[in-house]
């Protein structure tokens, strides 16, 4: 499955728009128990789950994991974007349950994108609030 197919916004971006996503998205395998995100490390922007299955979760002040929710094939999260998002007061981690592979899109350049096209920033907000709905 193409890149382009996980993005419901793909046909309103521009042709170079689409280049640009299309030059620095990454795609990565990783195996299960890998640690992929720290909110306190590098931002590792927009996460596009293609196979397998991730977990984003939190430390609790003594300690204890919260899981705050699990990506699954062809789940898309924000959370691991949360440099763009500096009204976010907790630190987000990500780890692989399952052998995965995803594709990972700069936070720079998403946040670009949505700074430009009215629907990318739709479907950031969309995102997002679906994302901590599943908080509350």
């Amino acid at each position: 499955m193409e890149l382009s197919e996980y993005l419901p916004f793909w046909s309103k971006l521009t042709p170079q728009q689409q280049e640009q996503v299309r030059d620095v998205a990454q795609l990565h395998t990783v195996k299960k128990g890998t640690r992929i995100h720290d909110s306190s490390e590098e931002c590792l922007g927009l996460v596009i789950l293609h196979t397998g299955q991730l977990r984003a979760y939190i430390l609790s002040e003594d300690g204890r994991e919260i899981t705050l929710s699990r990506l699954f094939e062809y789940d898309v999260s924000l959370l691991s974007a949360s440099c763009v998002m500096p009204d976010m007061q907790f630190n987000v981690m990500i780890e692989v349950e399952k052998d995965s592979e995803f594709w990972s899109i700069p936070a720079c350049l998403f946040k670009n994108l949505a700074d430009e096209s009215l629907a990318v920033s739709n479907y950031s907000r969309s995102l997002l609030s679906s994302n901590f709905s599943e908080l509350m």
